[in-house]
Order: structure tokens, then sequence, then C-alpha cells
């Protein structure tokens, strides 16, 4: 499972240099080129069901977020698992044309459907209350 951190930084990483200092993740958790990075850290045999499960071991109990939502199963695990968590962005456009793609290729989604998949992923985290924000933004950096 592939898991990435914001950590304290001195100085500004190259990734934050290119993007102009933020994200929308960035952004919602309060870091900035000069106060994180990105750490990229590999576990072996271990699934992203388990994640939620570690950082609630580790005593983290800030905030977090998923990036790329969609219809909320992944996100609605983490906040369940992670019951420290203070605070949850759920990341994702819901646009139909997100990906690029036109309505005459047959992987485009019409809207109507998009807004279907938000509220499956509204409906999904609602038990949550105001620990879950949605951020309906790109979520390139």
């Amino acid at each position: 499972a592939r898991v990435e951190v914001h950590l304290p930084l001195q100085g500004t990483p190259p990734a934050f240099e290119a993007n102009g200092g933020e994200s929308p993740v960035t952004r919602a958790l309060g870091l900035s080129h000069t106060t994180s990075h990105i750490r990229v850290m590999e576990y072996k045999n271990m699934t992203r069901n388990d994640i939620p499960l570690m950082v609630e071991r580790l005593g983290f109990k800030g905030a977090g977020a998923e990036v790329g939502v969609w219809q909320g199963a992944n996100a609605e695990t983490i906040v369940r698992q992670w019951p420290s968590c203070s605070k949850f962005y759920a990341v994702d456009l819901y646009l139909s044309d997100e990906m690029g793609v036109q309505p005459d290729d047959r992987r485009w989604i019409p809207q109507d459907k998009m807004d279907d998949i938000l509220r499956e992923a509204e409906s999904r985290l609602a038990p949550f209350g105001d620990k879950v924000e949605f951020i309906r933004e790109n979520s390139l950096l």
C-alpha cells in the first residue's frame, strides 16, 4: 500500500514549487510549502483498508483526506476505522468532463450520473456529520 504523510519541513519541496505551493488537500489541511511536504512510504502486505487502522494505532489525531472519493466507500472505511481523525476532507470534482473525455467517448459519464455518484458519497459519509467536508475541486497538485 502507498501512504502519503505530510510532515514538517524546512525549505521548499520541488513539487510545491512547481504547483504554486498548494493543492486542495494542502489548503484544506492548512499546510503550505514552508511547513510540510509529502513523504511516500511503501508497506508490504498491507491493503488500503489497513491504513486507517495503522494511523489510529499510531495515535494520529489530526485531519485526513482522500483524493478521488468517487462513491465514498473507501472514505467511509477510513473515517470509520480512524475514529481519532478530527476532520476528514473528501476531495473530488464530480464533473462529467473531469477525465477530459467527450460525450461521444464510451468512458464519458453524463453530469446527472456524476450528481448521483456525489449524492451516494454524501449519503455514505453523512453519519459522520461535520467531521467530513467535501471539497469539489480538481484533485491534481
